[in-house]
Protein backbone atom coordinates (compact mmCIF):
# COMPACT_ATOMS: atom_id res chain seq x y z
CA UNK A 1 0.00 0.00 0.00
CA UNK A 2 1.28 3.45 -0.91
CA UNK A 3 1.75 6.08 1.80
CA UNK A 4 2.83 9.70 1.38
CA UNK A 5 5.08 11.39 3.91
CA UNK A 6 6.45 14.91 4.14
CA UNK A 7 9.98 15.30 5.46
CA UNK A 8 11.78 18.39 6.76
CA UNK A 9 15.48 19.01 7.38
CA UNK A 10 17.31 21.80 9.17
CA UNK A 11 20.38 22.34 11.30
CA UNK A 12 21.31 24.38 14.35
CA UNK A 13 24.80 25.74 14.84
CA UNK A 14 27.78 25.56 12.57
CA UNK A 15 30.30 22.77 12.56
CA UNK A 16 32.92 24.71 14.52
CA UNK A 17 30.59 25.35 17.48
CA UNK A 18 30.57 23.21 20.60
CA UNK A 19 27.28 21.50 19.74
CA UNK A 20 25.99 21.38 16.17
CA UNK A 21 22.74 19.59 15.40
CA UNK A 22 21.13 18.25 12.24
CA UNK A 23 17.50 17.17 12.35
CA UNK A 24 15.06 15.37 10.11
CA UNK A 25 11.33 15.17 10.85
CA UNK A 26 8.74 13.18 8.92
CA UNK A 27 4.99 12.84 9.24
CA UNK A 28 2.15 11.58 7.04
CA UNK A 29 1.32 14.12 4.36
CA UNK A 30 -2.40 13.88 5.16
CA UNK A 31 -1.66 15.21 8.66
CA UNK A 32 0.47 18.04 7.29
CA UNK A 33 -1.99 19.24 4.67
CA UNK A 34 -5.17 19.15 6.77
CA UNK A 35 -6.39 20.24 10.18
CA UNK A 36 -4.48 22.40 12.63
CA UNK A 37 -1.05 21.95 11.05
CA UNK A 38 -2.35 23.15 7.70
CA UNK A 39 -4.05 26.10 9.41
CA UNK A 40 -0.73 27.08 10.99
CA UNK A 41 0.98 26.73 7.62
CA UNK A 42 -1.50 29.09 6.01
CA UNK A 43 -1.11 31.54 8.87
CA UNK A 44 2.68 31.49 8.48
CA UNK A 45 2.40 32.28 4.78
CA UNK A 46 -0.23 35.02 5.04
CA UNK A 47 0.35 36.76 8.38
CA UNK A 48 3.57 38.85 8.34
CA UNK A 49 3.42 39.15 12.13
CA UNK A 50 3.43 35.39 12.69
CA UNK A 51 7.04 34.37 13.30
CA UNK A 52 8.88 31.52 14.98
CA UNK A 53 12.41 32.46 16.05
CA UNK A 54 13.46 30.33 19.00
CA UNK A 55 16.94 31.86 19.08
CA UNK A 56 15.44 35.12 20.32
CA UNK A 57 12.39 33.78 22.12
CA UNK A 58 10.37 36.76 23.29
CA UNK A 59 7.03 37.27 24.95
CA UNK A 60 5.44 38.30 21.65
CA UNK A 61 6.04 34.95 19.92
CA UNK A 62 5.93 32.74 23.03
CA UNK A 63 2.36 31.71 22.23
CA UNK A 64 3.26 31.02 18.61
CA UNK A 65 5.91 28.52 19.65
CA UNK A 66 3.62 26.93 22.22
CA UNK A 67 0.84 26.51 19.67
CA UNK A 68 3.09 25.07 16.96
CA UNK A 69 4.88 22.61 19.24
CA UNK A 70 1.69 21.47 20.98
CA UNK A 71 -0.01 20.84 17.62
CA UNK A 72 2.82 18.70 16.26
CA UNK A 73 3.01 16.87 19.60
CA UNK A 74 -0.55 15.64 19.13
CA UNK A 75 0.79 13.44 16.32
CA UNK A 76 3.70 12.00 18.31
CA UNK A 77 2.73 8.44 17.37
CA UNK A 78 3.16 9.24 13.67
CA UNK A 79 5.95 11.83 13.76
CA UNK A 80 9.50 10.55 13.34
CA UNK A 81 12.47 12.67 14.39
CA UNK A 82 16.16 11.91 13.93
CA UNK A 83 18.84 14.21 15.34
CA UNK A 84 22.60 13.94 14.93
CA UNK A 85 24.86 16.08 17.10
CA UNK A 86 28.52 16.92 16.61
CA UNK A 87 30.30 17.01 19.94
CA UNK A 88 33.72 18.67 20.17
CA UNK A 89 35.09 17.24 16.92
CA UNK A 90 38.42 18.99 17.26
CA UNK A 91 40.10 16.83 14.66
CA UNK A 92 37.73 18.19 12.03
CA UNK A 93 38.08 21.74 13.29
CA UNK A 94 41.86 21.61 12.96
CA UNK A 95 41.70 20.23 9.44
CA UNK A 96 39.04 22.75 8.53
CA UNK A 97 41.50 25.60 8.91
CA UNK A 98 43.39 24.22 5.92
CA UNK A 99 40.71 22.34 3.98
CA UNK A 100 37.49 24.18 4.77
CA UNK A 101 35.70 23.42 1.50
CA UNK A 102 36.66 19.75 1.55
CA UNK A 103 35.48 19.26 5.13
CA UNK A 104 32.22 21.13 4.50
CA UNK A 105 31.60 19.00 1.44
CA UNK A 106 32.23 15.86 3.47
CA UNK A 107 29.85 17.00 6.21
CA UNK A 108 27.01 17.95 3.88
CA UNK A 109 27.41 14.95 1.60
CA UNK A 110 27.32 12.42 4.46
CA UNK A 111 25.46 13.57 7.57
CA UNK A 112 22.15 14.83 6.10
CA UNK A 113 21.81 11.59 4.13
CA UNK A 114 22.30 9.52 7.28
CA UNK A 115 19.80 11.63 9.21
CA UNK A 116 17.13 11.30 6.53
CA UNK A 117 17.76 7.70 5.52
CA UNK A 118 17.07 6.70 9.11
CA UNK A 119 13.62 8.27 8.87
CA UNK A 120 12.63 6.37 5.74
CA UNK A 121 14.27 2.97 5.85
CA UNK A 122 12.33 1.09 8.54
CA UNK A 123 8.94 0.84 6.88
CA UNK A 124 7.76 -2.72 6.27
CA UNK A 125 7.62 -4.71 3.05
CA UNK A 126 3.92 -3.99 2.57
CA UNK A 127 4.32 -0.19 2.70
CA UNK A 128 5.53 1.84 -0.27
CA UNK A 129 6.58 5.27 0.97
CA UNK A 130 6.53 8.30 -1.31
CA UNK A 131 8.39 11.21 0.28
CA UNK A 132 8.61 14.92 -0.35
CA UNK A 133 11.57 16.63 1.29
CA UNK A 134 11.81 20.30 2.24
CA UNK A 135 15.05 21.91 3.43
CA UNK A 136 15.47 25.44 4.74
CA UNK A 137 17.25 27.44 2.06
CA UNK A 138 20.75 28.77 2.63
CA UNK A 139 23.67 29.86 0.51
CA UNK A 140 25.72 26.91 1.73
CA UNK A 141 23.01 24.42 0.75
CA UNK A 142 22.72 26.02 -2.69
CA UNK A 143 26.48 25.82 -3.16
CA UNK A 144 26.42 22.08 -2.44
CA UNK A 145 23.11 21.53 -4.27
CA UNK A 146 21.94 19.75 -1.16
CA UNK A 147 18.38 19.24 -2.38
CA UNK A 148 19.44 17.60 -5.64
CA UNK A 149 22.23 15.51 -4.12
CA UNK A 150 20.30 14.27 -1.10
CA UNK A 151 17.41 13.12 -3.30
CA UNK A 152 19.83 11.21 -5.52
CA UNK A 153 21.64 9.67 -2.54
CA UNK A 154 18.47 8.52 -0.80
CA UNK A 155 16.95 7.02 -3.93
CA UNK A 156 20.23 5.27 -4.74
CA UNK A 157 20.21 3.72 -1.26
CA UNK A 158 16.59 2.69 -1.71
CA UNK A 159 17.39 0.85 -4.94
CA UNK A 160 20.61 -0.71 -3.68
CA UNK A 161 19.12 -1.94 -0.40
CA UNK A 162 15.69 -2.75 -1.78
CA UNK A 163 14.05 -0.33 0.65
CA UNK A 164 10.40 0.59 0.32
CA UNK A 165 10.65 4.35 -0.11
CA UNK A 166 11.19 6.85 -2.90
CA UNK A 167 11.90 10.58 -2.67
CA UNK A 168 9.70 12.19 -5.30
CA UNK A 169 10.79 15.75 -4.67
CA UNK A 170 13.44 17.61 -2.68
CA UNK A 171 13.32 21.37 -2.54
CA UNK A 172 14.97 24.27 -0.73
CA UNK A 173 12.43 26.51 0.95
CA UNK A 174 12.88 30.09 2.12
CA UNK A 175 12.26 31.11 5.72
CA UNK A 176 8.57 31.22 6.67
CA UNK A 177 7.41 29.17 3.67
CA UNK A 178 6.77 25.87 5.48
CA UNK A 179 5.59 25.52 9.07
CA UNK A 180 7.26 22.10 9.17
CA UNK A 181 10.69 23.69 8.78
CA UNK A 182 9.89 26.29 11.45
CA UNK A 183 8.77 23.54 13.84
CA UNK A 184 12.03 21.66 13.21
CA UNK A 185 13.93 24.87 13.98
CA UNK A 186 12.05 25.22 17.28
CA UNK A 187 12.58 21.58 18.24
CA UNK A 188 16.29 21.92 17.45
CA UNK A 189 16.50 24.99 19.67
CA UNK A 190 14.81 23.19 22.53
CA UNK A 191 16.94 20.06 22.17
CA UNK A 192 20.10 22.18 22.02
CA UNK A 193 19.18 23.82 25.33
CA UNK A 194 18.38 20.44 26.89
CA UNK A 195 21.69 18.93 25.78
CA UNK A 196 23.91 21.89 26.63
CA UNK A 197 22.03 22.45 29.91
CA UNK A 198 23.79 25.74 30.56
CA UNK A 199 23.41 27.09 34.09
CA UNK A 200 21.43 30.20 34.97
CA UNK A 201 22.55 32.38 37.86
CA UNK A 202 20.51 35.02 39.64
CA UNK A 203 21.08 38.36 41.30
CA UNK A 204 18.35 39.65 43.60
CA UNK A 205 15.99 37.09 42.10
CA UNK A 206 16.59 38.17 38.49
CA UNK A 207 18.39 35.94 35.95
CA UNK A 208 21.65 37.28 34.56
CA UNK A 209 20.83 35.68 31.20
CA UNK A 210 17.16 36.51 30.66
CA UNK A 211 16.91 34.89 27.23
CA UNK A 212 18.36 31.59 28.43
CA UNK A 213 16.07 31.53 31.47
CA UNK A 214 13.05 32.30 29.28
CA UNK A 215 13.91 29.36 27.03
CA UNK A 216 14.38 26.97 29.93
CA UNK A 217 11.06 28.02 31.45
CA UNK A 218 9.38 27.58 28.08
CA UNK A 219 10.72 24.04 27.73
CA UNK A 220 9.64 23.08 31.23
CA UNK A 221 6.21 24.63 30.69
CA UNK A 222 5.75 22.54 27.56
CA UNK A 223 6.83 19.37 29.36
CA UNK A 224 4.54 19.98 32.32
CA UNK A 225 1.56 21.27 30.35
CA UNK A 226 1.58 18.90 27.38
CA UNK A 227 2.24 15.19 28.10
CA UNK A 228 2.31 14.53 24.36
CA UNK A 229 5.27 16.88 24.01
CA UNK A 230 7.30 14.89 26.51
CA UNK A 231 6.43 11.75 24.56
CA UNK A 232 7.51 13.45 21.34
CA UNK A 233 10.88 14.29 22.91
CA UNK A 234 11.62 10.83 24.28
CA UNK A 235 10.67 9.29 20.93
CA UNK A 236 13.48 11.22 19.21
CA UNK A 237 16.23 9.01 17.83
CA UNK A 238 19.28 10.92 18.96
CA UNK A 239 22.84 10.19 17.82
CA UNK A 240 26.23 11.69 18.62
CA UNK A 241 29.09 11.77 16.15
CA UNK A 242 32.21 10.60 17.93
CA UNK A 243 35.82 11.47 17.21
CA UNK A 244 36.06 8.20 15.28
CA UNK A 245 33.41 9.41 12.81
CA UNK A 246 30.88 6.83 13.97
CA UNK A 247 27.35 7.51 15.17
CA UNK A 248 26.40 6.39 18.66
CA UNK A 249 22.75 6.36 19.65
CA UNK A 250 22.06 7.95 23.03
CA UNK A 251 18.98 8.02 25.22
CA UNK A 252 17.71 11.59 25.13
CA UNK A 253 15.64 10.90 28.26
CA UNK A 254 18.91 10.95 30.21
CA UNK A 255 19.57 14.51 29.06
CA UNK A 256 15.98 15.41 29.94
CA UNK A 257 16.43 14.10 33.48
CA UNK A 258 19.55 16.21 33.97
CA UNK A 259 17.85 19.26 32.48
CA UNK A 260 14.75 19.05 34.67
CA UNK A 261 16.82 18.42 37.81
CA UNK A 262 18.98 21.48 37.22
CA UNK A 263 15.92 23.59 36.42
CA UNK A 264 14.27 22.71 39.73
CA UNK A 265 17.42 23.73 41.59
CA UNK A 266 17.61 27.00 39.66
CA UNK A 267 13.94 27.69 40.28
CA UNK A 268 14.50 27.24 44.01
CA UNK A 269 17.56 29.51 43.88
CA UNK A 270 15.52 32.28 42.26
CA UNK A 271 13.10 32.48 45.18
Amino acid sequence: MEHNVTVFFDESGKIDKHVSLMCGLSLPTDFYTTGKINALNEKLKTDPNYKLHFTDLGSNDYKNHEEAVSVISNYYRSVRINIVSFIKIQHINEEKRRYKNIVDKMIYSKIPERVLYGLLRDYGSFSDIKARLYIEDSGLYRDFQLDKNIKEQLNTHSIYRNSHFWVEKAKLKAKNEEIGIEIVDTILGMVRNIIENRPVTFKDGFPKDKNLWRKKKFIMNMINKYPNFYQLLVNIKYFELTGHSSLEQKNIATYLDLFTSKFELELAAQK
